[in-house]
């Protein structure tokens, strides 16, 4: 027997009895705990502390997640390939400059040399694992493989989306000469900041800028005649928080649904000749705008490989068949392919407040050295 700790609230605040039917001896079996029950009557909760347990939702809940949409844009797959090989190796060919002189009538013109450069496309190997026990098979509430089989599959797709972004925001692309000696590519970047020196915002200026950056280059729009312009939840603020003449919500507000900006939807589509897609597995600050042609993908082109990840369930080989495995493997890689065709865009990962201006755009051209 027990005694309640609970105290009576005013809808409760009556006569004690003394048992359920009002006889002195009698007990409550009670489901608990004791601080939700009263002093009197008197109570039980040997059987509740048996019986009365924890109930369980069989169906497991996933983690929240980002969406992984940079593979995509990877659209150079170079598959031309002489012969199976670690590195895939990618010629460029300068073309010939202008010949404006007039030539002579009696004089043989000169010959011109053409000239290139290479860029080799590593290949790597990735994959994870998850093992269990057979025991565990036998004895877990929830089944464990559908839920590991879930998890593997949600890494692969992940883990290449993470190194896309990894090949996507570098900042120098290495290829090289004829001769084998080192071109080195800087790519462009915009790096706004604000009149206290921290990273600005990105803003209509920083797209405007980087369109005219990308086609100084000769970089082809990705489609149609627009560029893409990749970034983060907070990018995306940046620029819809611009209230001033000629800023998003100002040219918003006067064509409400035109290019696919709508304030009241806070939808942001085609803006400035670029179409903006968000990504909430971008690194934090950065953005890319990008033309056609800018990253490559490369995998093996023979039998039993994939451009994606497979799944694998491995063979049970110890001795009492008691260990599974289930995981994921691919042999890949991503690189910048044509780094004239990239702007790295660094912005400040605070709300911009509206009509918030940037005090300098920070914008530095691609160069070779």
């Amino acid at each position: 027997m027990a005694t309640g700790t609970g105290s009576a609230g005013s809808n409760q605040n009556g006569a004690v009895p003394t048992g359920p039917a009002g006889t002195p001896g009698d007990i409550l079996t009670i489901s608990g705990p004791l601080s939700i029950n009263a002093s009197l009557p008197v109570v039980d909760k040997d059987f509740a502390d048996m019986m009365v347990t924890t109930s369980y939702d069989l169906a497991v809940r996933d983690a929240q997640r980002p969406n992984l949409i940079l593979d995509q844009f990877a659209t150079e797959k170079p598959s031309n390939e002489t012969h199976n090989g670690a590195t895939r190796r990618v010629f460029f060919m300068d073309d010939i400059s202008e010949q404006t002189t007039p030539l002579l009538e009696n004089l043989d013109v000169d010959s011109v040399v053409i000239s290139g450069r290479y860029l080799d496309l590593s290949q790597r190997e990735y994959g994870v694992t998850v093992a269990r026990t057979r025991l565990l098979a036998a004895q877990t509430m929830v089944p464990f493989d559908p839920v590991a089989a879930r998890k593997v599959g949600w890494n692969s797709a992940r883990s290449i989306d993470a190194l896309a972004r990894t090949a996507y925001t570098a900042a120098t692309l290495v290829m090289k000469t004829p001769s084998g000696s080192n071109l080195t590519g800087t790519i462009g970047k915009i790096s706004p900041t604000l009149s206290n020196g921290s990273p600005g915002y990105l803003s209509t200026e920083v797209l405007q800028e980087g369109t005219t950056m990308l086609a100084e280059q000769n970089a082809e729009p990705f489609v149609g005649e627009e560029y893409v312009l990749v970034v983060t939840p907070r990018g995306l603020q940046h620029l819809k928080a611009e209230s001033q003449a000629g800023g998003w919500r100002d040219v918003t507000m006067r064509n409400p649904g035109a290019g696919g900006n709508d304030i009241m939807r806070g939808y942001v589509g085609t803006y400035e000749g670029v179409h903006v897609v968000v990504s909430r597995n971008m690194t934090a600050g950065k953005a890319l705008l990008f033309g056609a042609e800018a990253f490559a993908k490369v995998f093996p082109q023979v039998g039993g490989f994939s451009a994606y990840p497979e799944p694998v369930i491995s063979p049970v080989t110890d001795s009492l068949r008691r260990f599974a495995k289930i995981g994921w493997r691919w042999i890949g890689g991503y690189s910048i392919f044509r780094p004239q065709n990239v702007i790295n865009i660094t912005h400040g990962t605070v709300n911009r407040a509206l009509g918030a201006t940037n005090n300098a755009l920070g914008a530095t051209a691609y160069s070779e050295a």
